[in-house]
């Protein structure tokens, strides 16, 4: 599932500028995908699109929480076990929940969590430091570029360039088709956060979708 980068008043704008306002909801980017398009056309025709039913990246607690929350439990996890690392900080893999009593303060049009930000800064450091994860790829996805860029802004400084060529920090925007073995998921929502953008991030189904699926052993929200 895809996650847009324009918004609904761009999409709007741009289909006006080239004679194409009454495009079909299916074909608009926005509003639909070439998925829904291809979805359409064959239930058009009578027939129904297949469903890749098999996931194979994902620790299974990972791959879990989606097939429930997202597929309706029509996934089925074939991930092997043995492809994967562990936290060497916790001992364990899969999916797991770090609570922090932030705030989230609006940066320009994004928003900032830096309680947040800084718990996620000495996770990803004590990951880039740990012999046992040599040559693994480690990340932080979240929704808010602001987020991202104080996120990488800090670590670039304090790492010293420790692993930096394996660790990959974005918005879920960007990191749709790649993949870390080991993810932190900053949402920032907190007190604070305007209560429209608290609604649009607990809505996006996509989004979390795509985040979640970017981790392969170990996801910590």
């Amino acid at each position: 599932q895809n996650v847009v980068g324009l918004s609904q008043e761009e999409d709007k704008t741009l289909r006006e500028r080239h004679g194409l306002a009454e495009l079909p909801t299916e074909l608009r980017h926005f509003d639909g995908s070439l998925y829904a398009a291809a979805e359409a056309a064959l239930r058009f025709r009578g027939e129904d699109p297949v469903f890749l039913e098999e996931h194979y990246r994902s620790h299974a607690s990972i791959a879990e929480f989606v097939n429930r929350e997202i597929y309706g439990e029509r996934l089925r996890v074939r991930t092997d076990p043995g492809r994967l690392c562990a936290d060497p900080l916790s001992g364990r893999g899969g999916l797991r929940w770090r609570h922090v009593a932030g705030r989230a303060r609006p940066m320009g049009k994004s928003h900032v969590n830096d309680q947040e930000s800084e718990a996620v800064c000495e996770l990803i450091l004590g990951w880039l430091a740990a012999p046992e994860l040599a040559g693994r790829r480690v990340g932080v996805v979240t929704p808010f570029r602001g987020q991202q860029q104080r996120i990488w802004s800090h670590l670039k400084r304090r790492a010293g360039g420790l692993g930096l060529d394996r660790l990959r920090v974005g918005t879920v925007h960007t990191f749709q088709g790649d993949e870390c073995d080991l993810l932190v998921l900053s949402p920032v929502v907190a007190e604070g956060m305007r209560p429209g953008t608290r609604s649009w991030v607990g809505q996006s189904r996509n989004l979390i979708n795509v985040a979640v699926t970017r981790a392969r052993a170990v996801l910590v929200v």
